[in-house]
């Protein structure tokens, strides 16, 4: 039985190949077998021009490759340059910006910015720069030096005077005897102000605390001392008119002449155009005259009946 089946299946499958070839016996009717070769020799020849074409397009490019090879050569080098110097200037800019962003750096800043509006009258912004400066660097003394001074601009003597007090616990001697000096002459406490100045010079010899300081003695009527610590204001700055104006003052006051012209003659030379100087010269005079020996006659003793006369030598 198997093979009656397999006998089935062969017939019907060779049945099905002659109607196929039965199907397709009018195109291969068509079909011109002469033209085989010659698409044969025309496949030929295209595989012979791209072959052809193949090799030139090679020689061409070693050539090409020939002559662009220096020019590859100093490209590659050309653009390792400039890769370098990009590479240098990023690294450049990035120092830059954190330097720019160091702490210290933004610290400085701010204090520069703080003085800045200081100078430029704005005392109330640069007050706030302060206080919150502070507030991120409690640390930081020369702020609080700063902010006292604002105070001191304001005229705000009690804020100033814990400030420089909150210093001078914290072993600021220097700023805050110079600090509560000033605090004292504004609030016009002469003697403690007084006191206070003579505490700074102790630790600073400077102009501003002897030239202050006269002007406190002034006050107090000691214009002698006024006068010294002027004359030791002028060791350090012969040529400041403005110690030269107050010292020719105290020198006229304290009768002292000399020691006033001498001092004239310097501020003429310092600030010839100051208004007091032919002021200074006309008082200076007077004084000098003033202050000048009266001539004194010699007295003859002539007996004259056992009377004894004076008379003037003829």
């Amino acid at each position: 039985m198997l093979d009656g089946i397999l006998l089935v299946f062969f017939t019907l499958a060779f049945l099905g190949l002659v109607g196929l070839l039965l199907h397709k016996l009018p195109i291969l009717k068509v079909i011109d077998v002469s033209q085989v070769d010659n698409l044969k020799q025309q496949q030929v020849k295209h595989e012979l021009v791209d072959a052809r074409l193949k090799r030139k397009l090679t020689t061409w490019s070693k050539k090409l490759k020939k002559y662009l090879s220096p020019l590859i050569f100093w490209e590659r080098k050309i653009f390792a340059w400039f890769y370098s110097q990009a590479d240098r200037w990023e690294k450049s800019i990035e120092q830059k910006i954190a330097v720019q962003t160091a702490p210290e750096k933004l610290a400085a800043a701010a204090l520069a910015k703080a003085q800045s509006l200081r100078a430029g009258g704005k005392l109330k912004e640069a007050e706030n720069i302060y206080l919150q400066f502070i507030s991120q660097h409690p640390g930081r003394l020369d702020a609080y030096e700063g902010l006292a001074e604002i105070y001191l601009d304001q005229r705000d003597y009690e804020e100033a005077r814990e400030v420089y007090e909150y210093l001078a616990n914290k072993g600021e001697v220097r700023e805050s005897s110079l600090g509560l000096a000033r605090v004292a002459s504004g609030q016009g406490l002469l003697d403690e102000a007084k006191s206070q100045y003579l505490s700074s010079l102790t630790v600073i010899n400077a102009i501003q605390p002897h030239l202050e300081l006269a002007q406190i003695y002034n006050q107090l009527g000691n214009t002698a001392e006024a006068l010294r610590h002027l004359d030791e204001a002028r060791k350090l700055e012969p040529n400041n008119p403005k110690i030269l104006d107050f010292y020719i003052e105290l020198s006229i006051v304290n009768g002292q002449p000399i020691e006033a012209q001498a001092a004239l003659d310097v501020l003429k030379e310092a600030n010839p155009d100051n208004q007091k100087i032919a002021g200074f010269a006309r008082t200076i005079r007077e004084l000098a005259q003033k202050l000048k020996p009266k001539k004194v006659f010699p007295i003859n003793k002539v007996s004259s009946f056992g009377l004894t006369i004076k008379g003037r030598k003829k």
